[in-house]
């Protein structure tokens, strides 16, 4: 698990230290650097890399200059876990990317062979960089690609292992369908095309089959997170505002989910009512955090710890239009 997080020049974040616990909740304002903390730990996850590149849909940038606090290349960005490093710095017209590694608790961390980075976030074709890592960003994308069953957890950072799976693990496949089942369908995987298809029976003797992309954002989604959260064991997980275009009661299912597993670490972004409050109420206090960020007078992002008196005073209200009740100027 990820005890403390250090950030420094990365987008809004130029000196972020903040020790964590085992479900960290960051609330506030829009572009106040709730998902650029994400982003700066995404950098760990396994998937992270689109082919030569950082995929640009989980780290928001065009050249890697995007990447700097206020653009400036005359600090490195670093991101410090603990257990792993990342440095991003620039010199002599190149950028150098490096991550070092914690081999055995009680050691220091040891430096990795690093890589060049283009002026356009390319990587060379066979960059060295290779850690092992917990960390897991996913995010959902409707028009996602499945392919081949490579793993026993989902995929990340889309989960295109989904219909491989399901097919290998049938108490998961049990599980779905019984969630299903209160819509009249069940979900059915067909190995020739790696495609899944969704089954709803009219009567004995006849079936309509659907494909799959055609069923509803919402049950899509909660879909994907449960299988997250069902496959995952020991591992970091980072989601980003995902609530998103999802219909309360499965918004609130998954928070609970989260708050109730002890086996995973969670980093998770929301502006969601029922989201937030059923991750708080299910979720012991001592490991829970939740953080507030705000964007002080330097223009750079600043966290606001609540204490548990804070909590429930927050929870006593409309929360997401009290927040700076609880941030000082």
């Amino acid at each position: 698990m990820i005890k403390k997080v250090h950030i420094r020049n990365f987008k809004t974040l130029k000196d972020l230290a903040f020790p964590c616990t085992r479900m960290n909740v960051f609330i506030g304002d829009t572009s106040t650097g709730k998902s650029n903390i994400l982003e700066a730990l995404t950098f760990f996850s396994r998937g992270a890399l689109n082919g030569n590149k950082f995929d640009q849909r989980l780290i928001r940038y065009e050249k890697p200059e995007d990447l700097f606090a206020m653009h400036d290349l005359s600090e490195p960005v670093v991101v410090d876990i603990g257990a792993l490093r990342m440095e991003l710095g620039y010199s002599m017209g190149t950028f150098h990317l490096g991550f070092s590694e914690l081999k055995r608790p009680g050691t220091k961390l040891k430096p990795l062979p690093g890589s060049t980075m283009d002026g356009f976030g390319n990587l060379p074709a066979r960059s060295p960089l290779q850690f092992r890592t917990p960390v897991r960003r996913y995010e959902y994308v409707a028009d996602a690609p499945f392919g081949p069953n490579m793993f026993k957890e989902l995929e990340p950072p889309y989960g295109s292992n989904l219909p491989g799976l399901l097919a290998a693990n049938k108490p998961l496949r049990t599980d779905i369908n019984n969630l299903l089942a209160p819509t009249g369908m069940r979900l059915k995987v067909n190995l020739t095309d790696t495609t899944l298809m969704v089954v709803r029976t009219v009567d004995e003797d006849v079936e309509e089959q659907l494909p799959y992309r055609i069923v509803s954002d919402t049950l899509k989604r909660y879909l994907f997170l449960y299988t997250i959260l069902a496959t995952h064991k020991g591992y970091t997980l980072l989601l980003d505002e995902p609530e998103q275009n999802a219909f309360p009661f499965y918004v609130k299912h998954t928070g609970e989910m989260m708050g109730f597993d002890k086996d995973n670490q969670y980093f998770v972004t929301t502006h969601n009512p029922y989201l937030f409050r059923s991750i708080v109420e299910k979720t012991p206090m001592k490991e829970l955090s939740v953080l507030i960020t705000h964007i002080g007078p330097d223009g750079y992002t600043r966290l606001k710890r609540l204490t548990p008196t804070e909590l429930g005073q927050l929870l006593d209200m409309d929360v997401f239009f009290n927040l700076d009740r609880f941030v000082k100027p």
